[in-house]
């Protein structure tokens, strides 16, 4: 019999969704999304659930995440960090509260005198998971492999490839002007996206997180994988 239960594994997806407001992230506005891989893993004792996505960030050009829930997950900790004391904790709950009442999600509820404590755990609750989050050793920013290098030149305007000059996965070089690149400019403005879209379907499985990436997050390895999931339909969230 598992150690765990179905409502563990409920409440684990309630508390990630509560704490950063959109886990796994699918309708941050901050970025486009180019792919994804929903691992599910199990044994006895242990369970887990991984996203493992590739992101376009106009910013920064293409990125990598891990994003793991589990009670078996344990993030390593960035160099020179440490754990947090109340005052940070407190800061990422007035953070998190201001981003979402400044979202149109945000000031809709306001206008009906509602606010995000209403669809998930009060405010104790949300700093009883960061202190929990910071103990198991779990930094957010440490979710992200940089596995895409991209260049670009600063000069203002853009040619048909974003003005992209180099283009690099795991450190070799992609040919990306030999891309079958189809910009559709009137869904997204950046020529760069299109070749990112068409540089993530032909060299998908370089960009998404290897398998001995994802174990990192794991002190004790990662369990036996139950399901691998490379298409799904996948909802809009609500709230």
């Amino acid at each position: 019999m598992a150690a765990y239960t179905e409502q563990e594994i409920l409440d684990a997806f309630d508390a990630a969704q509560a704490t950063y407001l959109d886990w796994p992230e699918f309708g941050n506005m901050n970025y486009d999304h180019l792919s994804a891989r929903l691992i599910a893993c199990r044994d006895e004792e242990r369970w887990a659930l991984i996203f493992s996505t590739i992101e376009w960030q106009p910013q920064e050009g293409i990125n990598t995440k891990v994003l793991p829930i589990g009670n078996c997950v344990s993030i390593p900790l960035r160099q020179g960090a440490s754990l947090h004391d109340e005052g940070y904790y407190q800061q990422e709950l007035e953070s998190i509260h201001h981003k979402f009442d400044s979202s149109a999600l945000g000031v809709m509820l306001k206008s009906q005198g509602l606010d995000m404590r209403d669809f998930g755990m009060n405010d104790e609750e949300m700093l009883a998971q960061f202190r929990k989050n910071d103990l198991s050793g779990l930094e957010y920013d440490a979710k992200e492999l940089h596995l895409v290098d991209m260049e670009f030149d600063d000069e203002e305007g853009q040619d048909e490839w974003g003005n992209i000059v180099k283009f690099n996965i795991r450190g070799e070089p992609v040919p990306f002007r030999q891309l079958k690149v189809q910009p559709q400019l009137e869904l997204q403005t950046e020529p760069a996206f299109w070749v990112a879209v068409a540089a993530t379907e032909a060299y998908r499985e370089q960009m998404l997180a290897t398998d001995m990436e994802i174990a990192r997050y794991f002190k004790e390895g990662l369990p036996p994988k139950l399901l691998v999931l490379n298409d799904w339909c996948h909802g809009a969230t609500e709230h």
